[in-house]
Formats: C-alpha cells, sequence, structure tokens
C-alpha cells in the first residue's frame, strides 16, 4: 500500500473543518441548495472564472453506462469509446443508455465535465474542469451475481474480468490519458504490471474505496497498489462518510461524496429529477476534476508532481505533510493547490513505497503490488561507470622494467629514457551505481 507505514498523524479531520468553514455562505443542512455544497465549498466558481478549467488534461473514466444527453454535458469535450462488453448470446452491450442504470457513470463525468446546464429549473451537476478532455470507458453492468457481465466477441468469458475492467484499463493508457478516474466497485483483478506500466508513465490513478466500513479482512483491489491514490468520501461538515471515528489504511485524500446532488439514480422515474447521492463514487470524479483543474493552471506539471500537491496542499493552510487513516493527508483543496506551482515539487510519485527498503524489515515480510522493481526494472541492473578520464595523454605510458626474476633488474640510464610497455588490455570498470527513484 501507498506509504501505509509511516507515521499516522490525527490532523485531518482539523483540516477538514477548516476547509469547510472557510467557505461562504454557510453549507451543510441549512444550504439553499445541500446537494451544491461541494462546489461552493471548493471554489469552483472562483476558479472557472480565472479560466482553470481543465482544458487540455486528458481523463479517463472507467464505469458502467453513461446517458450523454443530460443538459450539463451539452459542449462538454466527451468520446465515448465503443463497448468491448457483449452479452451471453453474443450481443453488444451498448456504452450509452436512457435507462437509469446509466445514472452512475453519467453523473461521474458530470462530477468532472458537467457545466451546469440543467433541465428547467434546475441547475446540472456541476465538475471542476468542464473543458478537460474526457474518454469514457463503459464496463460491464454492475451485479451482485458472480456470474460473467462482459463476455468476448465470440460470448465467452473474460480470463480474470467479469466485467470488463483490466481491458479499459489498459486501454486508456494505450490512449494517452493523464488521470484515470475509476469509481465502480469491481472483482476484476487489474494485473499489477498494468499498474506498474502507469506509475512508469507518470499517470494518476485514482480509485475509490469501499463505501462498508474497513473491517479486518483489509483494504483491497486497485485502491491499495502501490502508487494509486485512495479515495475517501466526506460529508459537508468535514467527516468521512461512515463517521467522523471511521478509519481505513488504504485513503491517501478524502474528498466530497456525500449528500451530493445527482441527476436520476437510484428512486428516480426519469432523468429530470435529481436526488441526492453519497459515497466514495462521488469523491473520485470530484478529485479528478480538481487535478484537471489545477493542471491546466500549470500545464509544465508532470503527473508525479500534480499527485505531490494534491496531498501536500490539502486544507486551507499550509502544514507539514502528515497522514492519518481518518483522512489520509487530508481534504483536496482546489483553492489551495491553485495556489502553490507543482513545479517545485521532484518529479517523483510520493505514494510509490521502495518495498527493497522494507523487505524482512522486524521480522515481517512487506508485500506491495507492483513492486518497486516491477515498476522501475532498471533499478535491478547496475550501469558500470565509465573510468575517470585523465588530461595527461603520456599518464598511461607507465615504465616497467621487469624482464624476469632469473636475469634481476636492469637499470636504465640517460638523460631521457623512456619504455612503453603494454599494460593488460580489457581493464576492469570501477564501480558502480543503481538506477531507483526515491
Amino acid at each position: 500500500m501507498q506509504g501505509r507505514n509511516i507515521a499516522r498523524l490525527a490532523a485531518g479531520v482539523a483540516l477538514g473543518a477548516a476547509l469547510l468553514a472557510a467557505s461562504q455562505p454557510a453549507i451543510g443542512a441549512e444550504s439553499e441548495a445541500p446537494g451544491d455544497w461541494y462546489f461552493t465549498a471548493s471554489g469552483m466558481q472562483e476558479s472557472l472564472d480565472a479560466g482553470n478549467d481543465g482544458a487540455g488534461v486528458q481523463v479517463a473514466v472507467i464505469d458502467g453506462q453513461i446517458n450523454p444527453d443530460v443538459p450539463t454535458l451539452q459542449g462538454a469535450d466527451l468520446t465515448i469509446a465503443p463497448s468491448i462488453c457483449y452479452d451471453e448470446a453474443g450481443n453488444p452491450i451498448p456504452p450509452t443508455t436512457d435507462e437509469m442504470e446509466g445514472a452512475h457513470g453519467t453523473n461521474s463525468v458530470s462530477l468532472i465535465a458537467g457545466a451546469g446546464a440543467g433541465y428547467p429549473g434546475q441547475v446540472g451537476v456541476r465538475g471542476a474542469a468542464p473543458r478537460a478532455q474526457v474518454t469514457y470507458y463503459s464496463v460491464g453492468p454492475d451485479s451482485e451475481l458472480l456470474d460473467p457481465l462482459c463476455f468476448d466477441r465470440p460470448g465467452s468469458q473474460r480470463p480474470g474480468s467479469q466485467r470488463g475492467v483490466p481491458e479499459r484499463f489498459e486501454q486508456a493508457l494505450d490512449d494517452g490519458a493523464d488521470i484515470v478516474s475509476i469509481q465502480i466497485e469491481s472483482s476484476d483483478t487489474i494485473d499489477p504490471l498494468l499498474v506498474a506500466r502507469a506509475m512508469r508513465e507518470g499517470v494518476i490513478v485514482l480509485q475509490s474505496l469501499s463505501n462498508e466500513p474497513f473491517d479486518d479482512w483489509g483494504t483491497g483491489g486497485l485502491a491499495s497498489m502501490n502508487g494509486v491514490v485512495g479515495v475517501q468520501a466526506i460529508d459537508a461538515y468535514g467527516d468521512p462518510q461512515n463517521g467522523a471515528g471511521s478509519t481505513d489504511p488504504g485513503v491517501d485524500v478524502a474528498a466530497p461524496g456525500v449528500g451530493m446532488t445527482a441527476q436520476g439514480g437510484p428512486g428516480a422515474e426519469s432523468w429530470e429529477t435529481q436526488t441526492i447521492q453519497s459515497g466514495t463514487s462521488n469523491a473520485v470524479p470530484f478529485t479528478a476534476g480538481v487535478l484537471a483543474a489545477v493542471w491546466s493552471k500549470y500545464p509544465e506539471a508532470t503527473g508525479n508532481q500534480m499527485i505531490q500537491s494534491l496531498i501536500r496542499n490539502t486544507g486551507v493552510e499550509d502544514h507539514e505533510l502528515a497522514r492519518d487513516d481518518s483522512l489520509g493527508y487530508g481534504i483536496v483543496s482546489l483553492r489551495h493547490m491553485l495556489r502553490v506551482d507543482p513545479t517545485q515539487y521532484d518529479d517523483v510519485n510520493p505514494l510509490i513505497v521502495d518495498d527493497r527498503e522494507l523487505q524482512g524489515a522486524g521480522g515481517v515480510e512487506t508485500v506491495y503490488q507492483p513492486t518497486y522493481l516491477e515498476i522501475f526494472p532498471e533499478a535491478a541492473t547496475p550501469e558500470p561507470t565509465e573510468p575517470p578520464a585523465s588530461g595527461d595523454p603520456f599518464e598511461a605510458l607507465l615504465p616497467v622494467f621487469v624482464i624476469g626474476g632469473a636475469v634481476g633488474a636492469l637499470v636504465l640510464v640517460g638523460a631521457i629514457v623512456l619504455v612503453v610497455v603494454l599494460t593488460t588490455r580489457n581493464k576492469q570498470r570501477q564501480g558502480e551505481r543503481n538506477h531507483g527513484k526515491a
């Protein structure tokens, strides 16, 4: 897991309260539009007014079906990738739908790139990056059944994949995504080597934590993988969705996700109905939108530097880097991140653990997926250094006066005597250095 063994400092709740208290008017139950509290609290309108709209940033969203016809997505730079899923009979499962099954994915994209247009009398779901280049990768439908839900073209099951998440993840990397936003739970297993590739290429991978309270089974799946950003959901008062005392060792940051406006969704009879929904499925796309907005202000930053800024500039005020199991490094702050140029940070993903330093520590074997060497295989291959260059071209001409032990030493006397003897060839190069990233 990403830096799970560092000291956990309980500063997150205070940061969350400060972040939310900084917004005016007051938010929460007293707000005129309680489901829009995240928009006011984060300062999205000020950011948009300043031109920080996500332009030029490529965001991949992996989710179920989507309804691209909702008003808030009209005009969005949205590309919908062709479906890779077929039902058991071999019929394609379309990536788009006007049924309510598409509400989850629709609202996820809206929290990134929604411009705010709504049905009559409404303000639509809004995101921090309405000009981001969003590519949508649909996967098989959600179900509690263990049966495969995304067959390949002949109608046969995909190896190790029920919904097609691993295939979509690889496709997003192939398509050049800067940010990958995954806000669905799935039993699909993404190959750690694919995650290693994403980390190597500096792609920001966001994964939602479970909405259920953490238990002794531990955090699993993509959110626990080395270098991936695990996102928790908070309410309008800065508390984690499962209560102020709830913890999860998989959390890296926390973001608004509880009590937020959604278009359609469970309980809605039509798309014109707005509901209030909660969960980490809101927190992940919110975070993706914030990252895209900030990145559009600082386009020279790398993905690694954006992650540095994400975890260092949480809350309202500057602070030392500190983490706990409640809010991770703190609450995602659009305002704070916009104030700080991320190019000042090292081009290193701070969530990647070099597990070589932890192997066998304290008698306990720590396992990370992917391993550091899977992410940076060149770190396992030391490269020899060149011998130091000499400034004297005649330094290599060493006088040697050995004829043989039986004969003895031959002494040459004269004004200038130069004896050249060829030294042993293929002299061993000295020193080794290891490649790696801190």
